[in-house]
């Protein structure tokens, strides 16, 4: 689905805004981006992997990470001229953090949620709840981060690279705060599906 959603990206948002038009018009950068498409599909999915295995404490840790990553590799990057600088230092250090977290998850909280010998949700809650619970969970996240993501796009292509900078500054702080309200309510409603006599 990552492929695809990529391909089609590449394929559909140049023809919509000039300032998009990089993104069609070059095969290796094409490329690029659908691998860091698939590849982001992956890291956005490692957070909540590891909040739902209940190793919740290492999501700040690879946050802040990346963030760090991300900043250090901008000002090299500016430093030397790069172009598409500021892809590279959003892709790079991402796909660099995807080989320990997965390590983590894998070896470590795989692993104890085996052993903890916890029944799972579905055992739980049985599978019809579960998966109508899914469904609309799934949904809501996907207009959810359509909408973070398509926003800047947006900007992009309405009013340009130099006035999305502007807008995007604020949109960063709210998105920041929107992402802790987001993993602390998900951290309860795994915390709530282990221990429901906790949850009050």
């Amino acid at each position: 689905l990552a492929v695809c959603a990529g391909t089609v990206a590449i394929l559909v948002v140049p023809h919509f805004s000039k300032n998009l038009e990089a993104l069609g018009s070059n095969p290796a950068l094409s490329a690029v981006w659908v691998v860091a498409v698939v590849l982001w599909t992956v890291f956005a999915l490692q957070d909540s992997a590891l909040t739902g295995l209940r190793f919740a404490r290492w999501v700040p840790v690879e946050n802040g990470a990346y963030g760090l990553l991300k900043i250090a590799g901008l000002i090299f990057l500016a430093a030397i001229g790069t172009a598409n600088g500021i892809f590279i230092s959003w892709v790079v250090p991402m796909a660099l953090l995807l080989i320990p977290v997965n390590l983590i998850v894998f070896r470590r909280a795989v692993r104890a949620h085996t052993l903890s010998g916890t029944h799972g949700i579905v055992h739980t809650w049985g599978r019809r709840r579960f998966y109508r619970f899914f469904g609309l969970n799934y949904l809501a996240s996907v207009l959810d981060q359509g909408m973070f993501a398509a926003l800047p796009l947006v900007m992009v292509a309405v009013v340009g690279a130099t006035q999305t900078a502007y807008y995007f500054i604020p949109f960063t702080i709210v998105t920041t705060l929107d992402a802790l309200a987001y993993n602390m309510t998900t951290s309860l409603t795994v915390e709530g599906a282990f221990a429901a006599h906790r949850i009050h």
